[in-house]
């Protein structure tokens, strides 16, 4: 978080997203994976935050990643190979004071998920949280 602008980086296991963590081949996995980025691609709906704090998305991309991108020389990679989801965003959010929590609405779009991993630096310092889907929100007070 710095001023207005607050980036996120996000990196999902195939299973929390889809369901699996292979690489999609069938048409039903393919349509999953599709279905999932387009998701992704909308932090908003992800993210909840205080209409109060005016933010908006500046920049979203969201991808399906996998191992064998790395590792081209494995002979095995289609059996092998595990998938993962990259997400980012920019969101320039007018009035950030007004931001006090962010509500995880992630964990219903993507009910395999039970937990996940913020890191988070502002201005006043870095700070890790662990976000779990029995209590999916962040609170921000006394952090920007």
């Amino acid at each position: 978080i710095e001023g207005q602008k607050i980036a996120i980086d996000l990196h999902a296991p195939g299973a929390d997203i889809v369901g699996f963590e292979y690489v999609a081949e069938s048409s039903k996995d393919r349509k999953a994976v599709d279905t999932a980025i387009t998701i992704l691609g909308k932090p908003l709906d992800l993210f909840l935050i205080s209409s109060d704090a005016k933010c908006s998305v500046m920049q979203a991309a969201a991808k399906l990643e996998s191992d064998d991108e790395h590792d081209e020389h494995d002979e095995h990679q289609e059996k092998s190979a595990h998938t993962e989801f990259h997400a980012s965003y920019i969101l320039n959010c007018m009035n950030i004071a007004a931001m006090t929590e962010i509500k995880f609405a992630y964990f219903d779009l993507f009910p395999n998920t039970k937990e996940l991993e913020v890191q988070m630096i502002s201005d006043v310092g870095a700070f890790t949280f662990e976000i779990e889907r029995e209590e999916p929100t962040l609170d921000l007070i006394g952090k920007l």
